[in-house]
């Protein structure tokens, strides 16, 4: 790439002054105005579109929990490892029962306040946690709470709040009482879901609690200084955050979205610091020693085709495996021109769980024509690719169908408005969907779960005892059948290798879970293709060079509390 340099007009002796004033004007003219709310105290970013609130019931994208994480803390928090380590939380116990039952115990610091400096309770978490299993707060991130005894009978209203298995004994400890055995139950505790609210925030507020920054209880790092409706987000640091001593920079102003070219003159200017609002088509025109266009952090979503299992059409098998090793996955991240990366495994290589990687490549994911064709035996199909009216969801549908169509399969793309087709994808009226699963977890599970048996999510029929039985083992967990006498002659099983949960019987560690989950990974994506991998998601953005210390999670949420910015003079 060409180094683009920045020149000031020259003066050159002898010209007439009149004649300066137009060439300044004129080169005026096309330049990009800058309008939008710099400040110049604080570290100028952008994330994503404005928030409709703060409240932490409703943080589900990248950039909701980016501005939550920045303002609410949680009983743990992470350390650079990602291992759990106290916040509100000043230590915990956990008790196992015979039945593998875990219960823990968490004793609330007292240094931990609000920013009004009222004490952090553990009522507070318990208040929290029965409002979000509120089905009629509608909050997308109630299934956190899942873990918890109980949580899905309350979600569901099978049973009253008060039965939630969460309590405050009489040393004013939050207590916890999950279904069974969590592998990663600290580090969830960082989620939103799991995320104290002031009680008397939320029942004296007249309207939107969360709307009123002037009232605003938050636990965090920071609290909001200043929303400007459509422009921009400030935040300060909040002295009373419990591990305040820890958080470096002093304050971050978030600016919402603006036009492309201001976006990409503001961060030529080193005035924007940092930007996921620059389209990648921008990032080839910036160069400069102190910009860092088009990084990449991946994120563990991964972008997945399903095979309706009870279709007429794809309940074959040999024409399932064929859809799937006739994708060039490298093709189709091109032809996307979105930065993701090519899909090998369910999971990303980079995702890590106690240090260790569950990626594991697939076979069935590399394209192989001659594969496919053998598999089709010269059989001509017609499949439904049901998908949503998003531009780039009906723009992958092409691009896939195109690949079938050299094996000879023809695709009827229907695409129709969101709630259309969550309506005809419950109804299970297609051959083929595409989704996205994000894991939101430090463990691999929720790559795993939307496939079991009784799973809500599991639109395709997929039925599989031994996949089901691997599953709820890695939980420490005694499998429960959940296959009705009409389910038989579709729960495949080879109960003959492996023991009553589906592991192979010398498993009985943490290795056993990575054991376990390749034995799922392998059934359902490569034995039965009922799903197939495409790309795994990536957070594209541009950086000044010269900041430091901003950290991106496997969500895409990104912490800006330890950045700082040392601009070259």
């Amino acid at each position: 790439m060409k180094f683009i340099k920045i020149f000031s007009v020259l003066l050159v002796a002898g010209l007439l002054f009149t004649g300066c004033q137009n060439t300044i004007n004129k080169e005026n003219e096309n330049k990009t105005v800058i309008t939008m709310p710099i400040m110049d105290s604080s570290i100028n970013v952008q994330v994503g579109t404005e928030p409709t609130n703060l409240d932490p019931a409703f943080a589900f994208k990248a950039s909701e929990l980016t501005y939550i994480n920045h303002l609410f803390s949680g009983l743990t928090t992470l350390n650079e490892k990602g291992e759990a380590v106290p916040c509100i939380a000043e230590s915990w116990e956990v008790e196992t029962d015979k039945n593998g039952v875990e219960t823990y115990t968490f004793k609330i610091n007292k240094n931990a306040v609000w920013n009004d400096g009222t004490n952090i309770k553990a009522s507070d978490f318990v208040f929290n946690f029965k409002r979000i299993l509120d089905k009629n707060l509608n909050s997308p991130v109630a299934y956190q709470l899942f873990p918890i005894k109980n949580a899905v009978k309350v979600y569901n209203g099978e049973f009253k709040a008060d039965e939630l298995g969460v309590s405050v004994d009489k040393d004013e400890n939050l207590v916890i009482v999950l279904e069974g055995k969590c592998p990663d139950f600290l580090q969830r505790l960082t989620l939103p879901a799991y995320l104290a609210i002031q009680e008397k925030n939320v029942s004296e507020a007249q309207t939107d609690w969360s709307l009123d920054i002037t009232k605003l209880q938050v636990s965090g790092k920071y609290k909001v200084s200043d929303w400007k409706k459509g422009q921009n987000i400030s935040f300060e640091k909040n002295d009373k955050y419990v591990l305040a001593d820890e958080v470096i920079n002093p304050s971050v102003n978030f600016i919402f979205k603006y036009s492309d070219e201001e976006v990409k003159e503001a961060f030529i200017q080193n005035k924007v610091l940092f930007t996921t609002e620059l389209p990648l088509k921008y990032f080839d025109s910036i160069d400069n020693t102190s910009l860092n266009p088009n990084m990449v952090s991946p994120i563990t979503a991964t972008q997945i085709l399903e095979f309706n299992m009870n279709s007429e059409i794809t309940k074959d098998k040999s024409l399932r495996k064929a859809l799937s090793v006739s994708i060039d996955r490298n093709s189709v991240v091109e032809q996307m021109k979105n930065g993701y990366i090519p899909a090998t495994s369910l999971l990303q290589k980079s995702f890590l769980f106690n240090g260790e990687s569950f990626a594991e490549d697939l076979v069935a994911l590399t394209k192989n024509k001659d594969k496919a064709e053998e598999l089709l035996s010269g059989k001509s199909y017609t499949v439904k690719f049901l998908t949503d009216d998003n531009t780039a969801h009906i723009r992958f549908a092409e691009i896939v169908s195109k690949m079938w169509e050299e094996i000879g399969v023809k695709t009827e793309i229907v695409s129709l408005p969101l709630n259309e087709y969550n309506k005809e994808r419950e109804e299970g009226n297609f051959d083929v969907i595409m989704t996205t699963i994000f894991n939101d977890t430090a463990y691999v599970d929720n790559y795993f779960v939307n496939f079991l048996n009784n799973s809500e999510n599991n639109f395709i029929g997929f039925k599989n005892k031994d996949y089901d039985k691997a599953i709820v083992k890695s939980y420490g967990m005694e499998y429960v059948d959940t296959f009705g006498d009409d389910d038989k002659d579709k729960a495949e099983t080879k109960d003959d290798k492996k023991d009553d949960n589906g592991a192979d019987k010398e498993a009985k560690t943490d290795i056993t879970n990575k054991e376990l989950f390749s034995f799922a990974h392998k059934l359902i994506v490569e034995e039965e293709t009922a799903i197939t991998p495409i790309f795994h998601l990536t957070i594209n953005y541009a950086v000044n060079k010269n900041l430091t210390g901003y950290t991106i999670n496997n969500l895409g949420a990104i912490d800006f509390s330890k950045a700082i910015y040392v601009p070259i003079q």
